[in-house]
């Protein structure tokens, strides 16, 4: 989790695995938030998050993208938005609501933008993954 805060590794002993800092720390995920959707249902929200990570549906937006089709570049948008808000990946929701609302005035968005939000996914996915293979870790987050 290469984009989160860590630890000072002064507060750590020679040699000892660097760990993540608390939830608040993970600014891509609003884990209180997930909580609350879920019912606090920490299983329930790992198979749905495993679900997001094994359905790859950021390749259709770029392709939408490169293709200079706003209208369908607007609907996979439209659907990354919707499910990084049911799954409470808030900065993936920030970066494709923007996108969204732009590509809705019939515009492209900038490099940047779409840097960003490839960033966005990267982050959200890398998270996910470590998450998905390590799911103690998740109920120390959510504690």
């Amino acid at each position: 989790m290469e984009n989160t805060k860590m630890q000072n590794n002064a507060d750590l002993p020679a040699g000892a695995p660097i760990a993540p800092s608390p939830a608040g720390d993970i600014k891509c995920i609003d884990f209180a938030q997930a909580m609350k959707i879920v019912n606090n249902n920490t299983k329930l929200y790992l198979r749905l998050l495993e679900r997001f990570s094994n359905n790859d549906m950021i390749s259709p937006f770029f392709e939408c993208i490169n293709k200079k089709d706003v209208v369908a570049a607007e609907a996979a948008a439209h659907a990354i938005k919707g499910v990084s808000a049911n799954l409470s990946l808030t900065g993936l929701t920030k970066i494709f609501t923007a996108i969204d609302n732009l590509l809705k005035t019939g515009a492209m968005p900038t490099e940047a933008e779409i840097t960003e939000a490839r960033q966005a996914y990267d982050e959200a996915i890398s998270v996910i993954k470590a998450l998905i293979s390590n799911p103690e870790m998740l109920e120390r987050l959510v504690k």
